[in-house]
């Protein structure tokens, strides 16, 4: 088909903001199986909260609990978009501890761990050997 000079194109309806299959595909492949049953998981903060009031007389402080269900999140950051992930660097934290390790592996991440004195890749590496001794892929 040819277009006649001085004639503006004409789209049949609104573009797509994203493309639906690939979109699966990324999340499949950064979550898959092994995502929902890390979601079912307790947060690792909430291990360390509850050894830290069992180990000292002293009350934990609120900005340390939990808040928000748990997330599958990404030991490993996948970088801008996802496009990078593996579903073998999953590790359980609750949605504010997951905004408080932050997506990228700086100061961030390294206080974060610091701080509840844990190592995610460590944690992601013993969550993963979990998930697969049940068969989840």
């Amino acid at each position: 088909m040819t277009l006649k000079r001085n004639t503006p194109l004409s789209r049949g309806g609104r573009i797509k903001p994203s493309n639906a299959r690939r979109r699966k595909e990324t999340f499949d492949r950064n979550f898959g199986e092994r995502g929902a049953a890390v979601r079912e998981m307790d947060c690792l903060c909430a291990q360390v909260l509850r050894d830290w009031s069992d180990s000292s007389t002293m009350e934990v402080p609120p900005k340390y609990w939990c808040r928000g269900s748990v997330q599958a999140a990404h030991a490993i950051a996948r970088g801008m978009g996802g496009r990078g992930g593996t579903k073998r660097d999953l590790v359980p934290l609750c949605a504010g501890h997951h905004d408080e390790a932050g997506e990228r592996r700086g100061s961030q991440r390294e206080d974060f761990e610091g701080r509840y004195e844990l190592n995610l890749e460590a944690e992601s590496l013993r969550v993963a050997l979990e998930l697969d001794g049940l068969g989840l892929s």
